[in-house]
């Protein structure tokens, strides 16, 4: 098969970034698609409350994978740097081995959520209206763990080869089976919640097949064998050393953002459904940002494996520069057509006007979650996690939960929520800015004039002795949905 990988350690580095992150935008905006289908389809074709019901389970299904995909994470700039250092037998085995892990969590993480959901909708302290609800829909959401995982290690496992194409291809086609059987399950079968649940894992089943098959029909070094998935300890230690601490900052943030549900939960069904919007339109504004985070990842690790440090810095400046215009053009475009954007979800004069709450406040700050996760994904892949993953816990968790303890009883009402997350992404961004400034500059002695041209020479030896290539406890990988705005509130991934 002709190969598409990208090699990002060349060429131009502003188009290379945009055509490197441009697929991977559109793949991110087809995955919020998917939920956003089940939501509005079941939002005309079944009762009022089953559209709250799915905005309020997404935080508890995230919390069940987050391990998982933070592993995952870590496979992605593992293979990256593997690549741009042309060792392609320990693709090989990184690619075996993420299968393996892929297999575990497929079978672990069913068990436990398909028997733990009763009691943790309990403890969220859902909306007796829409609990029947949102257990069934949760239930069978988790018998889809399997092909969830299968697609987020192939994919990751493209995008570190440089191919941000095919898994956007993929998903296309999955989007396409969605959407029809979404129809047909919940407006002609009227299965409700669940015939949406099946719809979307029948769907993602079908993008698991094929970036399987993409990976097992390469002519290349790294081609998938089913035969000989299994557990190489090098790729296995390296991986877990990647993303262990993605995996821990994931959890931490998913659990937090349980804990926000909750808080919701509380002021009522209109708050739910609100806040269930709002995410919907969050989930689709913040993709450009999350896009350009994540070339970054890839584009970090490719060419610190090729020890072209001078290319590396120079293109996170550029990224720096492209996610600060996307920020400004989405959130001027968003709040413009707010009522009609808006509307398309629901019409409930009362949550659209908690909808619209949310999102004028978070939208101009997105910029400070850009800083955020720009700096923190170009540590990451650089295998530099264990700052990140502290930096992100201390702002992501524990200031955002600081300032809901303190601040709800004083105000008691949901802006006290709406604020509670660009509070939290400066306390996150500053100093993740400043670590970034440390290592980066002070520690690996970037900080000199940057050449910008398409062959920038690597740095001086004497320079690279202390490169971030060494494996360490302290290595990482891509996390965005670990910083994600809203998930909490409801059902983007």
């Amino acid at each position: 098969m002709r190969t598409r990988n990208m090699d990002l350690t060349k060429g131009t580095i502003w188009k290379q970034l945009l055509l490197f992150a441009a697929p991977l935008a559109l793949t991110q905006l087809l995955q919020q698609l998917y939920n956003t289908v089940d939501l509005a389809i079941v939002g005309n074709f079944a009762s009022d409350n089953s559209m709250g019901a799915i905005g309020s389970t997404t935080a508890l299904g995230n919390l069940f994978i987050t391990f998982f995909v933070g592993i995952s994470a870590g496979c992605t700039v593992a293979v990256a740097q593997a690549f741009g250092a042309g060792e392609y037998k320990d693709i090989r085995h990184h690619v075996h081995t993420a299968y393996a892990i892929s297999a575990v969590g497929g079978i672990v993480i069913p068990i436990a959520g398909y028997f733990g959901v009763t009691l943790m909708l309990e403890a969220m302290g859902t909306p007796p209206e829409i609990f029947p609800a949102a257990e069934s829909y949760l239930r069978i959401i988790f018998v889809g763990t399997l092909p969830v995982l299968i697609y987020n290690y192939g994919s990751g496992i493209l995008r570190a080869l440089g191919d941000s194409r095919r898994p956007l291809y993929f998903l296309a086609i999955g989007l396409v089976v969605n959407l029809f059987l979404d129809l047909l399950f919940v407006a002609v079968f009227r299965w409700d919640v669940a015939g949406a649940a099946w719809a979307t894992v029948i769907s993602q089943v079908i993008t698991a097949v094929l970036v399987s098959l993409s990976l097992m029909r390469t002519t290349s070094e790294w081609q998938l064998d089913p035969k000989r998935i299994r557990f190489v300890p090098s790729s296995l230690r390296l991986m877990l050393s990647i993303g262990i601490p993605s995996s821990l900052q994931m959890l931490v943030v998913s659990l937090s953002n349980v804990l926000i549900q909750s808080i919701v939960n509380s002021f009522g069904h209109i708050a739910v459904k609100g806040m269930a919007v709002a995410s919907k339109i969050d989930g689709f504004s913040i993709v450009f940002i999350h896009s350009i985070a994540m070339a970054i990842t890839t584009f970090v690790g490719q060419n610190a494996g090729a020890k072209r440090y001078n290319r590396l810095r120079a293109g996170i400046r550029t990224g720096l520069i492209t996610m600060f215009a996307l920020s400004a053009i989405v959130a001027a475009f968003f709040l413009i057509f707010a009522d009609p954007i808006v509307s398309i979800f629901n019409r409930d004069p009362e949550v659209m006007a908690v909808t619209k709450g949310m999102i004028s406040v978070m939208l101009p700050t997105y910029w400070i979650l850009g800083c955020s996760q720009m700096f923190a994904n170009a540590l990451r892949g650089l295998k530099k996690s264990l700052q990140p993953m502290l930096i992100s816990i201390f702002g992501m968790v524990g200031v955002r939960l600081l300032w809901l303890l303190t601040m709800r009883p004083v105000f008691n009402s949901l802006e006290v929520v709406y604020y509670a997350y660009p509070v939290s992404w400066f306390a996150s961004a500053l100093p993740m800015f400043i670590y970034y400034i440390y290592h980066v500059h002070h520690r690996l002695g970037l900080g000199g004039k940057i050449s910008v041209e398409p062959d920038d020479s690597p740095i001086p030896a004497e320079v690279g002795a202390e490169s971030p290539l060494e494996t360490d406890t302290e290595s990482s990988s891509i996390t965005v949905d670990a910083e994600d705005p809203i998930s909490a509130c409801s059902g983007n991934d």
